[in-house]
């Protein structure tokens, strides 16, 4: 009897596993999404915490130059909508420091990054997957960033890519380096 007992104790110890297994990753879209605002969160705090710190390369507008996986350890912000096997963040270049959106909203294959980084103004966004047509993928886009594009037309941004760039000490900019 003491045999069936401890049976049916890892039978159900084993049953808890394997659903917990099953469910990690069949989260619900909204459960996505929400996860995804976490992350960009995370990412954000991140970046805040660093540009008030002496400890860390900042540029000239006092952001960190690039967000280092290691800030997270083992713990790396992901974004759940969008395939794991693609690059992690892409950090925008010093032609697109006044853009606010990453060109494209959306990932377009293997190549497109999970997040984007404008480190010109601080700013980190999450790209969403391509939806069955262009509002649904820009209501995504707009509710996983809070932002408020009307279209996903990048002529209509309103991102100042005519930031005038001989304010920016660019000599003295460690990304130059």
């Amino acid at each position: 009897m003491r045999r069936l007992v401890d049976l049916v104790a890892i039978l159900a110890v084993g049953c808890v596993i394997a659903a917990w297994f099953v469910t990690r990753d069949t989260q619900t879209p909204d459960d996505q999404i929400a996860s995804t605002k976490l992350e960009i969160d995370r990412l954000r705090a991140a970046v805040l915490l660093r540009s008030q710190s002496d400890r860390h390369s900042l540029n000239t507008q006092g952001w960190p130059i690039a967000i280092d996986p290691a800030w997270f350890g083992d713990d790396l912000p992901l974004n759940p909508l969008v395939d794991a096997d693609r690059p992690w963040l892409e950090v925008a270049a010093r032609d697109q420091s006044g853009w606010e959106h990453p060109r494209p909203l959306f990932t377009i294959d293997r190549a497109s990054a999970m997040f984007w980084y404008n480190p010109a103004l601080g700013i980190v966004r999450a790209r969403v997957p391509m939806q069955t047509t262009d509002g649904e993928t820009l209501r995504l886009y707009n509710t996983i960033n809070n932002a408020s594009l009307s279209s996903i037309n990048p002529a209509t941004f309103g991102d100042l890519d005519a930031i005038d760039l001989t304010s920016i000490d660019i000599e003295n900019d460690p990304a130059n380096d």
